[in-house]
């Protein structure tokens, strides 16, 4: 648990200066609101899909034409929606990221070249100290190009699919709860999938190790 509050930690704070300090803020919070908002929709849109297929294969199996082509027509703005969330919840994600990756850029750049940093980092690597690859920063220009990127797509691809997972979790779990009938229809898929989804979550906790091995792997091609 030390570790993860560690991880935790770190990681807020290289959130919070772009989205509580930079001057890009009020944007950024939009944006974030803005697809929080859709992935919701999103779950909730699977929900009305998972209704849906109940009661189009119930009129199937009862042969009620009427609510055989009800149906189909509420499937036809049903997907229609669900595209339209999607794409919209892609650019956004995309443009976000874009938009913290450049202002993490900007940022890390102006510190690396202030105050000739650049030059005392290049020449603390050079000079004979003990665990000198211990203490200093190897590449930092390499950092700042490629570790931002990993950083800003991590983090929010890790935050949406956890919130997903849990919102999905607690939506199926409700919606079972309210209308207990439908297990008898859908054999008890929704109970399955949620399970899926609490495990897919747990996956955050391995992350940290995927990070640390790339961070270590990252070096050699720079150096070479």
């Amino acid at each position: 648990m030390g570790v993860f509050q560690a991880v935790c930690s770190r990681a807020w704070a290289l959130t919070r200066p772009y989205y509580l300090e930079s001057d890009e803020k009020w944007k950024a919070r939009a944006l974030l609101a803005a697809i929080i908002a859709l992935n919701l929709g999103l779950v909730y849109m699977a929900v009305l899909f998972n209704d849906w297929n109940k009661l189009f294969y119930d009129a199937l199996q009862d042969k009620k034409a009427d609510v055989f082509w009800t149906q189909l027509g509420r499937f036809t703005y049903l997907a229609f929606a669900f595209i339209i969330m999607a794409v919209y919840r892609f650019y956004l994600t995309q443009l976000l990221e874009m938009r913290w990756r450049a202002w993490m850029t900007r940022h890390y750049l102006q510190r690396w070249l202030a105050n000739h940093a650049f030059y005392q980092l290049e020449l603390a690597r050079f000079t004979k100290q003990t665990n000198v690859d211990k203490a200093n920063p190897d590449n930092p220009d390499q950092r700042i190009q490629e570790d931002i990127s990993q950083f800003t797509s991590a983090t929010i691809s890790v935050t949406m699919g956890l919130l997903n997972s849990v919102v999905t979790l607690l939506s199926f779990w409700v919606f079972c709860g309210v209308v207990g009938r439908l297990c008898l229809h859908i054999s008890r898929q929704p109970i399955q999938h949620t399970g899926l989804y609490g495990v897919d979550g747990g996956a955050v906790l391995r992350g940290g190790q995927r990070a640390d091995a790339l961070h270590r792997q990252a070096p050699d091609p720079a150096q070479f």
